[in-house]
């Protein structure tokens, strides 16, 4: 008894916790844009309303996940538990063992240096503005109080005692968004490879669904195929499924990482001396995320298509009349290819991920066109920029 007890206070503290964190990265949000609209127009520049804009759209982003994965929980646990529930055994069959451990394996390498460039940049865009106040207090003797970005509650309590409430309280929003963001990104790829996984299997067993008739009856084949048929029914249910829950979010995500890698190629121009720094490392963020999401939305395409190409490729020529329409059958259904599609929009593809690096570099050379010249009328300072 006690110990329930002490497993529901666990749970109500992990809750409480988690609806605190997603408040103070609402608030951060909010924060953030409240900074543009509040404070005097001669007092703001045009630098500071780029990076408020910048940053503002990667939070708008992080929440927006965090909310879809909040108000979609039952769904998601549901289609996390189908995984659960039907994970292929690979301990009978070396070859089914090859294919879900190798294939998981190595699919994780994209999402674990995702991860890694995006804790990378988090700690280079929070921990900078000390470095940086450190090295102008041993150079000059001067202090001046820094933080990883603007904000209204910052601007309107600049003195030196609130000073590391209102860092710790950036740091922290900062924290929430770039947790938010990983986590999702991160269970959507995990989603998809379990998908292309289970696609891989399905692969080998359409092909060795026929074999020669002195090791199994016609019927037997049959049921097997008959297998094949609702399994890929039922993957590409799961597909529509996934589609239906976060082909919204994941939208804006490729609209506003495509507007944020222009203005952060821009800032980075802007920035001199080792500032740069921050930029790449943001740079990198922003692309390695839409990376992952195409990478792993072209391997469902791939991977889907291939049953196909496997129901061709075994012994359908050796079978019965029937087993052949149920060949047909299943190319009939691969010949879709099962994908994401952003609000019938944005396809979640390698050939996305191409059109969504022209287009920030389109928007990029046109962001310099207009404003590169404004860093001789307006120093190119405030915000990101130091």
């Amino acid at each position: 008894m006690r110990n329930i007890r002490e497993t529901g206070l666990r749970k109500n503290l992990i809750t409480l916790w988690l609806f605190l964190s997603l408040l103070c990265g609402i608030t951060t949000t909010i924060d953030l844009f409240l900074y543009i609209v509040l404070k005097p127009r001669n007092a703001i520049s045009i630098w500071e309303i780029l990076t408020q804009l910048f940053i503002g759209m990667y939070f708008i982003s992080a929440m927006l996940k965090t909310v879809v994965v909040v108000f979609h929980k039952d769904k998601i646990e549901k289609l996390l538990k189908w995984f659960d529930d039907n994970w292929p055994d690979g301990r009978d069959e070396s070859e089914n063992e090859d294919i879900v451990e190798g294939y998981m394996r190595n699919n994780t390498w994209w999402m674990s240096h995702y991860v890694y460039i995006s804790f990378a940049s988090y700690i280079t865009v929070n921990l900078s503005p000390v470095l940086t106040m450190a090295i102008r207090y041993l150079s000059t003797g001067n202090l001046k109080f820094l933080v990883p970005f603007n904000t209204w509650l910052q601007y309107s309590h600049p003195g030196s005692f609130e000073y590391p409430f209102v860092y710790t309280y950036l740091i922290y929003g900062s924290h929430v968004a770039s947790a938010s963001s990983i986590c999702f990104d991160t269970m959507f790829c995990i989603i998809i490879c379990h998908i292309c996984m289970h696609f891989k299997v399905l692969q080998e067993k359409v092909i060795t669904s026929v074999v020669p008739e002195a090791n199994s009856s016609p019927e037997i084949c049959e049921k097997i195929l008959k297998e094949c048929i609702v399994k890929q029914q039922k993957l590409i249910e799961l597909t529509n499924v996934l589609g239906s829950l976060f082909n919204e979010v994941i939208f804006f995500n490729f609209t506003a990482s495509s507007f944020n890698m222009c203005v952060d190629g821009f800032l980075f121009v802007m920035q001199p001396g080792l500032g740069k720094i921050r930029f790449v490392m943001m740079f990198l963020t922003l692309m390695s995320q839409i990376f992952i999401l195409c990478w792993y939305g072209q391997e469902l395409i791939n991977n889907s298509l291939s049953i196909s190409d496997a129901a061709y490729n075994c012994l359908w020529y050796e079978s019965t009349q029937k087993f052949r329409k149920m060949i047909l059958h299943i190319i009939h259904n691969s010949q879709k290819p099962q994908k994401i599609i952003a609000v019938k929009f944005w396809e979640v593809s390698l050939k996305s991920f191409s059109k969504l690096i022209q287009a920030s570099w389109s928007y990029f050379a046109l962001l310099n066109t207009v404003f590169g010249d404004w860093s001789f009328l307006a120093p190119a300072e405030g915000g990101l920029l130091t």
